[in-house]
């Protein structure tokens, strides 16, 4: 049985991943981590396992296995790093992070622990992720493999940010290559 912790609430898709964990006959939810008290009552209700405040607490307990993280994408790399620090195999909601740095510092941590880790992108088959996938390949910063493996960040949502011309949906964006990770950034 792999045991699982529920790293907030936070995310819209928090309590989908909750259920989906919840159903599956070789897993189960141990601990939920919530520093919002509405939230935490929530998931306590729904769940029935009361929530804790104490990040650190929850993610060091060996009856932890792995983490859902749903938390803000502000706090992913405290979250993330923290639960790392602990040997905890991770399932992260996207965006992985804001900041290069964040990510720079999140692979680093993954490739120290050993630990297994994901991130959520259903995203990863429309038309402009594939568009990124397939400009990396053609300037030879990527391989197919690569590109399952790599990470991909983006910035907050922001109006003009994320979208370009039809037929050049990446023409604002820049491919960011740092180690392992790679990352969308707005062009300047």
């Amino acid at each position: 049985m792999l045991r699982i912790a529920m790293l907030s609430m936070a995310h819209v898709h928090a309590n989908g991943y909750a259920k989906a964990v919840v159903d599956h006959p070789e897993a189960e939810i141990v601990k939920i981590w919530e520093d919002d008290p509405g939230r935490g009552a929530a998931a306590t209700e729904r769940f029935g396992i009361p929530y804790e405040t104490d990040l650190e607490a929850v993610v060091a307990s060996d009856d932890v296995d792995a983490v859902v993280v749903n938390a803000f994408t502000s706090q992913h790399p405290w979250v993330i790093k923290t639960a790392l620090k602990y040997g905890k195999h991770v399932f992260t909601e996207k965006a992985l992070c804001v900041k290069t740095e964040d990510a720079d510092a999140i692979v680093e941590a993954v490739n120290k622990s050993g630990a297994k880790f994901m991130i959520s992108l259903p995203s990863r088959t429309r038309p402009e992720t594939l568009f990124m996938r397939r400009s990396w390949m053609r300037a030879g910063l990527a391989t197919s493999r690569s590109c399952a493996r790599g990470l991909l960040t983006m910035p907050p949502s922001t109006p003009g940010s994320t979208t370009a011309a039809p037929g050049s949906p990446m023409r604002r964006w820049r491919v960011v290559v740092r180690s392992s990770t790679w990352v969308a950034t707005p062009s300047t």
